[in-house]
């Protein structure tokens, strides 16, 4: 049996904008030499990683790379590589005896090259006692055993070893691992075999006491129409559990990684993995887990159902974690009665209570993240919820080391009894630190509230559209079980998977390019998937785009595919596809109008048993305020005020006007001058905004829809 603890390792970094640059890959033999002589022995197995991935800059276009992960050795200890960097911006990756190799193009990149060595649990046992190796060792692959960890339970819901591949295992899992992609092995928790059994647990063994932080890391995959909850929780010596992480629904078909600093620890202690699975088609599995000391990178994405973040406040008056309510009762509570992640008055989300006795007229009260590293390319969004007119306003700001704060959004709070989305670039060259700072309005019984902060490191989406290439944008799941009962998935055809979808995306035209789709087949009679946009302002017309792939054995007796308009939890149809089979990415335009703020969704419903195959959107686009004619109809956007950029772009016409002046003055004297540099201004893209579209004519329809009473 292999002990699964790295106990020597060597890295080495290449990175370069350009492959022409390096011609001469001598750097990974030298590595894999040394570790030839250091590991080349009974006791010892050596493992390489290598991994490819894209470099952003200007000019940089989007590579196509392939990522290896934990290539497993020879019989010999090591695994010859012929590691080929040709001149045309190819690459190729041999391994000699078998064909394992990549030649797709890869101009802009990073090569990372890491080696490992294990020993075996004989020579670890040998050199420190068995009982203190048991009580530390939970850092695991699972491509042997699984480690130190204990499955609790005997009957589904249950963790268990699978791989995808095993005959005498039903499907509930990936068919792909994240140690070695289609060879490996991971836990996943098995369905439940009824619906009062749902929850698997799995331990670690008991764990001494901690005296400073350890970053825990592992990588999960949470895929498919109906999925329930991972969790990760603490449990010291006498104490009740403490929740750490977790996720809630389908995240895509592709293994992610998690992370979460585990504070010293007084007691003895187990932590402890909990899945919650629902009686539907889809997998939770966990891979690769492992504890190093220190703590970890600052989250990006905080939902605040386990904790605040990392996020502070002080100050007389300070933000809190709160939950929903539930009651009839509302007149006298002033918090948003659920949460966004969740959708149910169960979730947690941070509240500002503007309320005039808590917080007078104009005061403020901050909210204050983790340093961050510094970024060059990023988008901040989050969800905002108000209650009433006078809420106050909401500012975030971006502070980097040793520079004042700089305002980079904000709004005057009008009643949001939804919860709406938020937007803003951020570009920085120092560690920083996100605040956001709620300024009371006056009003009684007043709230600010957000939720499911994340920072994605891309450019931000445009209002109301999505390409699927970088995640779901604006776009989202419904999870309010009296609207739909399954989701839709996030995919692509490269990425192995047990549903059937499209081979390949519209965005790209190839298997790299995602999407997303509804399995016919994985869901059953009467149910029924959204996916909803961000809120849209009113519109005389503005034109909706987007391309559909069907393919079905036979029509759906509600359609196969539709589009509605969705307003007071009242959805008003748009458009309705009636297609078998496109046998292609098929372009729709529609002009929607709406004399209010509205929402866009898509919907499927399986109607019997009998109906297979899929249905599958890409590249929404929306231009607001220009239906599909191309005709303007809104002469303003409106619906947030954004001061601080009015200004920016008042200065920046200024200056343009005073450059066109000189210019023409120096232009008459044979000379020129240009205006270099650029305005940094706080950017407001809170949905009330316009978008570029170039109209295709094809398959239009304008359909006008009826406004609620």
């Amino acid at each position: 049996m292999i002990d699964h603890s790295f106990l020597s390792i060597y890295i080495i970094n290449i990175e370069s904008k350009s492959l022409k640059t390096i011609t001469d890959p001598v750097a990974p033999f030298g590595v894999v030499s040394l570790l030839k002589k250091t590991c080349l022995s009974s006791s010892y197995f050596l493992m390489l990683s290598f991994v490819f991935s894209e470099s952003y800059g200007i000019g940089c276009p989007r590579p196509l790379c392939v990522t290896w992960n934990w290539m497993p050795m020879t019989s010999l200890g090591y695994m010859e590589l012929d590691l080929v960097i040709g001149t045309s911006g190819c690459l190729r990756l041999k391994e000699l005896g078998s064909d394992w190799r990549y030649t797709g193009e890869c101009r802009c990149w990073n090569l990372k090259l890491s080696a490992f060595c294990w020993r075996t649990s004989a020579d670890l046992a040998a050199s420190v006692g068995e009982k203190e190796r048991s009580s530390q060792t939970i850092s695991c692959n699972f491509e042997v055993d699984i480690c130190e960890w204990e499955v609790i339970g005997t009957l589904c819901p249950l963790w268990t070893r699978d791989s995808g591949k095993d005959p005498n295992i039903t499907n509930f899992g990936p068919i792909y691992d994240h140690t070695i992609n289609e060879r490996g092995y991971y836990l996943c928790v098995c369905p439940a075999s009824s619906r009062n059994e749902t929850t698997a647990r799995l331990s670690s063994i008991l764990q001494t006491a901690t005296a400073s932080n350890q970053c825990f890391s592992f990588w999960y995959h949470m895929y498919g129409p109906k999925i329930g909850s991972l969790s990760l929780k603490v449990k010291q010596e006498g104490q009740r559990e403490e929740l750490l992480w977790t996720r809630t629904a389908t995240q895509g078909n592709e293994w992610r990684h998690g992370f979460q600093t585990v504070t010293p620890q007084l007691k003895h202690f187990r932590l402890i993995f909990e899945g919650r699975q629902t009686l539907g088609d889809g997998d939770i599995a966990i891979d690769d887990i492992s504890v190093v000391g220190g703590a970890c990178e600052p989250q990006r994405m905080c939902n605040f159902e386990a904790n605040a973040c990392e996020f502070t406040s002080t100050g007389l008056q300070t933000w809190q974690r709160e939950q929903g309510y539930f009651s009839e009762n509302i007149s006298n509570i002033s918090k948003p009665a659920m949460d966004n992640t969740k959708e149910t008055w169960q979730g947690y989300y941070m509240l500002a209570n503007t309320s005039q006795r808590t917080l007078a007229r104009g005061q403020a009260m901050q909210l204050v993240s983790a340093s961050q590293p510094p970024r060059d390319i990023a988008c901040l969004y989050f969800w905002v919820q108000a209650n009433v007119e006078n809420s106050g306003t909401l500012n975030v700001y971006v502070e980097e080391d040793l520079q004042e704060k700089r305002l980079v959004w904000n709004m005057v709070i009008t009643p949001l009894l939804t919860w709406k989305l938020g937007r803003v670039r951020i570009h920085t060259t120092q560690n920083w630190k996100l605040l956001f700072e709620a300024v009371g309005g006056g009003a009684d019984l007043s709230y600010i509230a957000i939720d499911d902060v994340m920072l994605e490191l891309t450019q931000c989406s445009m209002i109301g559209a999505c390409d699927f290439e970088d995640g779901l944008c604006g776009w989202r799941n419904v999870l309010d079980p009296e609207k739909d009962n399954v989701d839709w998935n996030w995919s692509s055809g490269k990425a192995p998977s047990r549903f059937t979808a499209p081979s390949h995306d519209h965005t790209l035209g190839t298997w790299e390019g995602h999407y997303m789709f509804v399995d016919i087949q994985a869901i059953s009679a009467g149910n029924t998937a959204w996916l909803l946009s961000e809120h849209l302002p009113p519109t005389k017309g503005s034109c909706l785009t987007f391309h559909y792939y069907t393919k079905l054995n036979k029509q759906l007796d509600h359609g196969s595919l539709k589009v509605f308009r969705y307003i007071s939890n009242k959805d008003f149809s748009l458009w309705e596809s009636n297609d078998l089979s496109t046998k292609e990415w098929r372009l729709v335009n529609i002009t929607v109008e709406s004399t209010v703020v509205f929402q866009v969704g898509f919907k499927v419903i399986k109607s019997d048993e009998g109906e297979t195959g899929y249905i599958a959107i890409d590249d929404i686009k929306y231009r607001r305020g220009v239906n599909c004619q191309g005709v303007r109809t809104d002469k303003e956007v409106s619906g947030v005020t954004n001061t601080p950029g009015i200004v920016a772009a008042v200065i920046l016409v200024l200056a343009l006007v005073v450059c066109l002046a000189l210019g023409t003055n120096y232009w008459l004297k044979n000379r020129s001058i240009c205006f270099h540099g650029r305005l940094d201004g706080p950017r407001s893209l809170f949905g009330f905004d316009n978008i570029s579209y170039r109209n295709r004519n094809k398959d239009m329809v304008t359909v006008d829809t009826p406004d609620p009473q």
